[in-house]
């Protein structure tokens, strides 16, 4: 037989964990994209090292839009 203590701690350790699961799921912690660049260092394509090749690259869109232009704008640090 549970004694009215126990039954109390239970309760309010149920509660709690309830709470804890609440907040977790209705966490509304704004998402934000990372503004900073990303260095990115390609080391294989298809299991194939790009070490001193070149890397084909098939570009169909730029922000959204159909690219057709033979110049393709890029920022080289």
């Amino acid at each position: 037989m549970i004694d009215n203590y126990t039954r109390f701690i239970l309760t309010i350790i149920a509660l709690l964990l309830f709470c804890h699961l609440m907040i977790s799921i209705f966490d509304l912690t704004p998402v934000r994209a990372k503004s900073d660049v990303l260095d990115v260092n390609i080391k294989a394509i298809g299991g194939s090292t790009t070490y001193l090749r070149s890397v084909p690259v098939d570009i169909m869109k730029i922000n959204g839009k159909l690219f057709q232009s033979s110049r393709l704008p890029v920022d080289v640090h």
